[in-house]
């Protein structure tokens, strides 16, 4: 582009190394991923996402052509797909003078230079574009293919055009007419007929091509992505191809709109409970603008995307399969690498802090504005925990699946002082009322349930002026909280179950919010974390030892 806990989502004997084409397996629908992969990150994103959609089963990228002037982004393109195990995958590159955009990227030649392809390539190393498509075409069944457009229409229009060769005896026309189900292409403005699309702009009389081409075309225009942030995971480690060009883009907040994955993803989930259609009609784009007109007619072949759902549940969705992607490219070990979230708060500066995890759950300070973000305190040598005073709190980003039922929490904290209910952890709902709190009431910890009614739960207390290794074990249906690696007062029954079912509100960190943030934690936390119910809670509480013992806390 130029401008629910989705691991258990397929068959699980596919999540793990992507394998493609050995023996000549396909699985799912079959994908020609045509990108520019240069100008924006939202490509690298939109391959991500693709790439797990690959993982479960849900389709079979067949192909990548690249469709840019940039000498590097093809073999950008072929350094994330070998950085998934799919070298094998064939990219085409565009071989002609300039398309509008330009040849600058942030990312591609970076990508290139940190991970390499063979022999330090540039694109005159690959073999055309319309060459590549035509291939993956005269190979397929007829009518089993799907193209996703992340660019302009250079390449496909060029494939429409090409004629009879070595490769198939059918022109491009025909072998899209007998190979292809349909296109989806992110380009287009279907709200404002006076806007243009860089997608489009860049080549209008290849998006003309493929409007008019007799194929059923899905258009996903700017207004569809654009409200939509996409975040790839721990974008400042560059321990991989795709966190590293992600970085090397540096998007403001690290989340970028998610123009190119809508395409992606309703090519291969349809509406996947979150789109809509127009009715079908005809597409044109007007020359030297590229406005976007759109006239209704019951046997045309395009339509256009609309939204069904709002524009954070669509966030979700692709985030929880980009992460998962992210994930099985470099899996943690360990009870931290098992968390569901874990933050030790090493940073010492700045309004974040990394999820070790790997979840890509960073805690932002700046959830709420000053002064009601804590404060980073060195412990000493470099070391560092976050200091509140209350009011003030901590929020995680893209807590989807974070909190459950059943879950372990876990938290190495100081108390300043014991006076008065402080939170350490609250799950808020979207209206502000809170599915449960865990906190210190004078010192003595409790957990508070909310559901049909409200459980209260007093166990042991804990000191001021010490550290301690806090963890609440919740199992559905009883809490147990222990200090120190000790049971502190006895495991207790919930009243009801606890209603955890919002996927778009996170839980706050030292203190809980009405009108305002209230109940304050006056302390300080130097790690917290989310735990499976299946983890052993003597694991959990070594991994409090060990950040205590390399933060020079003695708990």
């Amino acid at each position: 582009m130029t401008s629910f806990s989705i691991g258990g989502f397929g068959p699980a004997s596919l999540v793990g190394k992507l394998t493609l084409n050995k023996g000549g397996v396909v699985r799912g629908q079959r994908i020609i991923f045509d990108t520019d992969m240069d100008s924006d990150c939202d490509d690298v994103a939109a391959l991500a996402m693709l790439l797990q959609l690959q993982r479960l089963g849900e389709c079979t990228i067949i192909a990548a052509t690249v469709a840019s002037n940039n000498i590097y982004a093809a073999p950008c393109t072929k350094t994330l797909l070998r950085a998934a195990g799919l070298g094998s995958i064939p990219v085409g590159a565009y071989q002609g003078s300039a398309i509008g955009g330009g040849s600058t990227s942030l990312y591609a030649q970076g990508v290139v230079s940190a991970f390499g392809v063979p022999n330090n390539e540039t694109r005159s190393a690959y073999d055309t574009a319309v060459n590549v498509l035509r291939r993956a075409l005269a190979r397929s069944p007829d009518g089993s293919v799907k193209i996703v457009i992340a660019g302009t229409c250079t390449n496909v229009a060029a494939l429409l055009a090409s004629s009879a060769d070595a490769i198939s005896p059918m022109t491009g026309a025909e072998l899209v007419a007998a190979k292809v189900a349909s296109i989806h292409v992110m380009g287009g403005n279907f709200v404002s007929a006076t806007s243009a699309e860089n997608n489009i702009l860049f080549d209008i009389a290849a998006a003309n091509a493929v409007a008019s081409c007799g194929i059923p075309v899905s258009w996903a225009g700017y207004e569809v992505g654009n409200p939509i942030s996409t975040l790839v995971p721990n974008v400042a480690d560059g321990n991989n191809a795709f966190r590293l060009a992600w970085r090397l883009y540096g998007p403001a907040n690290d989340v970028r709109p998610s123009w190119d994955l809508m395409a992606a993803l309703e090519s291969v989930r349809g509406t996947a409970g979150v789109f809509g259609y127009s009715g079908w009609g005809d597409v044109s784009f007007e020359a030297g603008t590229s406005y976007t007109t759109f006239s209704a007619n019951a046997s045309g072949k395009n339509r256009y995307i609309t939204k069904t759902a709002t524009d954070q549940v669509i966030a979700n969705l692709c985030n929880g399969l980009i992460r998962d992607f992210m994930i099985s490219l470099t899996p943690q070990t360990g009870v931290i690498g098992r968390a569901n979230g874990f933050w030790r708060f090493d940073e010492g500066t700045g309004v974040f802090s990394e999820d070790l995890s790997g979840r890509a759950r960073r805690m932002y300070f700046n959830f709420a504005s000053a002064p009601n973000q804590p404060a980073w305190i060195d412990l000493g040598g470099g070391k560092y925990a976050v200091d509140f005073t209350p009011s003030q709190l901590l929020s995680p980003r893209y807590c989807d699946t974070l909190d459950q039922t059943s879950m372990v929490l876990s938290a190495l904290l100081r108390l300043d002082t014991t006076t008065g209910i402080q939170q350490i952890i609250t799950r808020r709902t979207a209206g502000g009322t809170q599915h449960y709190q865990w906190v210190v009431n004078s010192g003595v910890l409790r957990f508070i349930g909310f559901g049909a009614s409200t459980t209260i739960l007093s166990f042991g207390s804990i000191p001021a002026g010490a550290w301690v290794r806090v963890i609440c074990v919740l199992d559905g249906t009883s809490v147990s909280m222990y200090v120190n690696g000790v049971q502190s007062g006895t495991t207790q029954t919930l009243s009801n179950a606890i209603p955890i079912n919002d996927t778009t509100n996170g839980p706050f960190i030292g203190a809980r919010q009405t009108t305002g943030y209230v109940d304050g934690l006056d302390g300080k936390i130097a790690c917290i974390g989310y735990h499976p119910p299946s983890e052993i809670l003597a694991d959990i509480d070594q991994a409090l030892i060990e950040v205590a013992s390399s933060k020079g806390i003695d708990s």
